[in-house]
């Protein structure tokens, strides 16, 4: 008994419809994933906010060291707004791309504060310990995802089912 092109051409379609459930499943799992790396870098990020501002109250005593609090106190400003602007859409390039900007312009106070003598620096450090481990489960994440929506076939899906590439930090 042999298969008639009808036959062929309904098991060619079944073939097609399992594969493009399979891989839309998966790219949305991979999302999620994203996703769900957020909120730990947006509580690394509060904490390290939390920590830097007890050290702005510390170098607000200390007249001499004015300058280094005004330019940490507006970087520091512009990470959170860029961050609460980010997170409704973490998965998106769009939206992390500004984040990554505004952590980038944040690294020089940062780094002229680290170097004030006589401050506790410990909270400040372990913030960005676990900043830095947030960051790396969001990157991981995020290139999982950025590679899954890149491979041949299912780079031809994506676009159909508009999953844009995720950003990193």
């Amino acid at each position: 008994m042999s298969l008639g092109p009808f036959t062929w051409l309904l098991l060619a379609a079944a073939v097609l419809l399992f594969w493009a459930v399979g891989a839309h499943n998966r790219l949305r799992a991979l999302r999620n994933r994203v996703l769900n790396a957020w909120p730990a870098l947006d509580t690394a990020l509060a904490a390290r906010d939390q920590a830097a501002g007890a050290l702005l109250e510390a170098l607000d005593a200390q007249p001499e060291h004015a300058a280094h609090a005004g330019s940490l106190r507006a970087a520091l400003a512009q990470v959170r707004a860029t961050a609460d602007h980010a997170r409704p859409r973490a998965a998106q390039r769009s939206a992390v791309a500004p984040l990554a900007a505004a952590e980038a312009a944040l690294a020089p106070p940062l780094a002229r504060l680290l170097a004030v003598p006589g401050l506790a620096l410990q909270p400040l450090d372990e913030a960005q310990r676990q900043l830095a481990f947030a960051r790396h489960a969001f990157n991981a994440a995020a290139a999982a995802y950025n590679d899954a929506r890149d491979e041949f076939p299912t780079l031809l899906l994506a676009p159909l089912l508009r999953l844009g590439p995720a950003g990193t930090l």
